[in-house]
């Protein structure tokens, strides 16, 4: 059973921790300064960074560094396709829809996953999952005459909401459609795969796909959040509160989104999130 989500925005306590650990290794490690102007790395398209008084490795790592959130198997989003289409699910055009930064294959991301997707083991399954990192809530891309620039620690744009709701459908999709599972199945077991192993699959993806349905059931608001804007709290409180522990009725309504905030300020800031 996958573990109960990260909070879509982490706490800006590890972030800092993260950072301050980065930077320090960041003298051990010498690399390349980011100036004004330079090439993202790994963007695509035309896409610079701004000078923020780190290294390219640095910023690498703040990018795709895990910090433990497990959203879904590893192998299932890089194969897994969309609910009405045969594309794949974590294609550009469909990161992009959601407003989330696709990027190309790097060093720390070597399948191509978007900025601030991650890979992560699970220590106890050694399982891969992917999951979030601080920079996928907090990294903005602005576009200034056909100019994209990258802003490190900006507020995402990004539509939580939908992507998590239509990631479910795609895997309920994939469960539910024949010809959509034995290309899923192909691609991640192999051409070669045994019935055996595609109905152990398929149980998978069932309590895979149930699961992350419960999450966005316990999640579901009458308030839209649209772009750019979650209720992260409401979330946090509703993963630890009713998905943790297993008590729904816990389950409150998450309807007060916000915009997700920029990190420059977390440390003047004697509260980095609280419910008012």
């Amino acid at each position: 059973m996958p573990r109960s989500p990260k909070s879509l925005i982490l706490l800006a306590g590890v972030l800092a921790l993260l950072l301050t650990t980065t930077h320090c290794d960041n003298h051990k490690q010498p690399g390349t300064m980011i100036q004004s102007g330079d090439p993202a790395t790994g963007a695509i398209g035309n896409v610079i960074s701004l000078e923020q008084g780190w290294t390219d490795s640095t910023q690498q790592r703040f990018w795709f560094t895990t910090q433990g959130s497990e959203i879904i198997h590893y192998d299932y989003f890089l194969h897994l396709e969309q609910a009405g289409s045969e594309d794949l699910f974590g294609s550009n055009d469909n990161i992009e829809s959601y407003r989330y930064l696709p990027l190309t294959q790097t060093r720390l991301n070597p399948d191509g996953l978007p900025l601030g997707f991650a890979k992560v083991t699970d220590p106890q399954t050694q399982v891969d999952w992917v999951g979030f990192t601080c920079a996928a809530c907090h990294t903005a891309q602005l576009s200034f005459e056909g100019q994209g620039i990258l802003i490190d620690g900006g507020p995402t744009l990004a539509y939580y909401q939908r992507f998590q709701e239509d990631l479910v459908a795609a895997l309920d999709s994939t469960l539910k459609n024949d010809d959509k599972f034995e290309r899923f199945a192909n691609a991640v077991l192999g051409s070669n795969h045994t019935e055996e192993q595609a109905d152990e699959l398929r149980n998978d993806l069932f309590t895979h796909t149930e699961d992350l349905a419960r999450r966005a059931i316990i999640n579901t608001s009458d308030l839209r959040d649209g772009y750019g804007r979650v209720d992260a709290l409401g979330r946090i409180f509703n993963a630890i509160t009713a998905y943790d522990l297993n008590i729904m009725e816990n389950a409150l309504q998450p309807d007060a989104p916000v915009s997700y905030p920029f990190l420059w300020d977390t440390a003047q800031t004697d509260f980095v999130q609280w419910n008012g």
